[in-house]
């Protein structure tokens, strides 16, 4: 399922409007229940209540299931890195970090890209397995500075949208970002800082 797809499914499936077909199968499952003498009634009101019931639950089924997924990609618990250091765009797959700190910072290779979609930022998904990654970690001394380098292709093809780029120090939930547009011909453009 596509992060864009899921949202889609939640707005459908999330709209109060499907209380109305639970509040069907109710009714019908009483007209069912109290219409004892017209058989042929009867029949069409516990059809309606099923059919009711069984669309009621399809839909609240996939509600859940687009909700988890959405949540799991929801980008929570990142806080921006607030000791001195500034992240710089160079090219597209290298930023500089600058550490204008007092104190040296070990900085290791993650990092991660999300994307704003409805105002809310998401984790988009890699192709690879951090359990298979090696994170080199490296000392940044104040007043200095790194080249940091990530590869988009880890990602696929982005979509056009907005995204940001979130590298951490080690074992932090603070992160430095840098955002960046894919733009509808693919082209890859730094925002502004």
């Amino acid at each position: 399922m596509e992060l864009e797809e899921a949202i889609q499914i939640n707005h459908i499936c999330g709209d109060s409007k499907w209380i109305i077909v639970l509040a069907v199968g109710i009714v019908a499952t009483l007209f069912g229940i109290f219409l004892k003498k017209q058989r042929k009634i009867r029949i069409a009101m516990i059809i309606t209540s099923v059919l009711s019931y069984v669309i009621y639950a399809v839909v609240s089924f996939n509600c859940f299931r687009s909700y988890v997924y959405i949540g799991s990609l929801y980008a929570e618990h990142e806080y921006p890195y607030e000791n001195g250091i500034i992240a710089e765009p160079v090219d597209n797959n290298t930023i500089m970090l600058t550490n204008n700190g007092a104190e040296s910072i070990s900085i290791n290779n993650y990092y991660k890209v999300e994307r704003y979609l409805s105002n809310t930022l998401f984790y988009m998904q890699d192709d690879v397995s951090n359990r298979d990654l090696v994170y080199d970690t490296s000392e940044l001394v104040s007043g200095q500075s790194m080249m940091f380098t990530f590869d988009l292709a880890d990602y696929g093809n982005l979509k056009p949208g907005h995204y940001r780029l979130a590298c951490s120090p080690e074992y932090s939930m603070h992160y430095y970002f840098v955002e960046f547009d894919i733009l509808d011909n693919g082209e890859f453009v730094w925002c502004d800082i």
